[in-house]
């Protein structure tokens, strides 16, 4: 559409809708000097900023029009830096705190792994100082049979003494 007087007051005067300003966008392109594709790269929203700058503007001088056209742009362009940078710190963050996520899984299962180590060195431990009880156990077990040999074999070398002992008192 172009934009011809009329159609522009009365977008000035109504508001109008985001299409009708978006029908200007290649007139905006004009005023700005930039081409008509750069602005469609541009985000829908900075568009429309743009060409209701267009409008608000059109009959204040094409200096004071470039000059406001230009502003909206920079803002535009920091805004985009701002989001830019924003998201690059998101992902910066979502990595640190996935790296954090990371470093504490590898920290939990260094954890488990050094109580599993714990329990069974624990084990261990249990398991040798039952061997020695048993053995132990075993020496002392050794040793009584042992005893008992070496008592019945003096008492068997006694009986025949006592025996002996007593035919002769007989």
């Amino acid at each position: 559409m172009a934009s011809d007087e009329a159609y522009l007051e009365r977008l000035l005067q109504s508001g109008g809708t985001n299409a009708e300003y978006l029908s200007l966008l290649e007139e905006t392109a004009e005023a700005m000097g930039v081409s008509y594709t750069t602005l469609q790269s541009r985000p829908v929203e900075v568009q429309i900023m743009l060409t209701k700058t267009y409008v608000n503007n059109w009959g204040a001088g094409r200096e004071v029009l470039q000059e406001e056209l230009q502003n909206i742009t920079n803002l535009s362009f920091s805004a985009e830096n701002q989001l830019e940078e924003s998201q690059m710190t998101r992902t910066v963050e979502k990595s640190t705190a996935s790296d954090d996520t990371k470093r504490q899984q590898e920290r939990a299962e260094r954890e488990r792994a050094a109580e599993v180590e714990r329990q069974t060195r624990q084990r261990e431990m249990h398991r040798q100082a039952r061997r020695v009880l048993f053995s132990q156990e075993l020496l002392r077990r050794k040793a009584e049979r042992i005893r008992r040999k070496s008592r019945q074999k003096q008492q068997e070398k006694e009986e025949p003494e006592i025996t002996s002992e007593r035919t002769r008192k007989n």
